[in-house]
């Protein structure tokens, strides 16, 4: 199963037995009950889902087909199918609904597909559980699984290398703050690099607490906090506006 909220409507999608399905908002701002689902599209096995920041677009990844769909707002009519990618688990849409990123752990690939012309565009050889990430401003696609890549979207040029201290630093998950400005990547699982877009200077590394290897990493919504989970589920974070102050 898969879940994302819509950011017009705020209903939730979610991805499962029934198919691709729908619930509506709670009307009362206190309620937890989600009211009965409807069913938006009912072919099952739908793995994978993300939608555009303005919620026009959503793109989800089926299954049985093995193909990449774009649906419109309404989340009924599709308007792009592309693939096969065999046993993508992850898709990820640019913020103008224009490319569509696929990845999977059985080829270790990512695959990226222009929604316009429905054709594959590129594929990249990411590793072990592969993933791909447009930043917010629509302007990087990182990609990342045992090694981390960034590329200009609709060039596909490969960016600047970053300065990271060593030059044999292993790098692995990456997130876009949503403003697009600041990168971060996990370095050698230990270490988050910070890097600032699109300059590509550093901008400092923040080390958790000793043991943890960092798997997946995160900002909030408004860009001050930035976590990182490990293996065995444990969280760190930290408060970035506090750090750019010097607390």
């Amino acid at each position: 199963s898969t879940v994302v909220f819509h950011p017009r409507t705020h209903a939730l999608l979610t991805a499962n037995t029934p198919g691709l399905i729908s619930f509506e908002a709670p009307t009362k701002a206190r309620s937890m009950a989600l009211p009965h689902p409807t069913v938006l599209n009912p072919l099952r096995r739908w793995r994978a889902l993300d939608i555009t920041p303005d919620g026009r677009w959503l793109a989800a990844f089926n299954g049985l087909s093995n193909a990449a769909v774009v649906f419109d707002s309404t989340v009924t009519l599709p308007v792009a199918e592309f693939g096969p990618h065999a046993e993508a688990e992850e898709i990820a849409i640019s913020p103008d609904g224009q490319w569509v990123a696929t990845s999977s752990f059985e080829d270790r690939s990512v695959r990226v597909w222009g929604v316009a012309r429905r054709s594959l565009v590129l594929a990249h050889t990411a590793g072990t559980r592969p993933k791909a990430a447009f930043s917010p401003d629509g302007e990087w696609l990182g990609f990342f699984g045992d090694s981390f890549a960034l590329r200009k979207v609709g060039s596909w040029k490969v960016a600047p290398p970053l300065p990271f201290p060593r030059a044999r630093t292993k790098v692995g998950a990456a997130a876009f703050s949503p403003d697009g400005r600041l990168l971060a990547v996990v370095g050698d699982l230990t270490q988050l690099h910070l890097f600032d877009l699109p300059s590509f200077q550093a901008r400092g590394i923040l080390r958790p607490s000793e043991g943890m290897r960092l798997r997946a990493i995160a900002f909030s919504a408004d860009g001050t906090t930035l976590a990182a989970v490990d293996a065995e589920g444990q969280v760190a974070l930290w408060r970035l506006d506090r750090m750019e102050h010097g607390c």
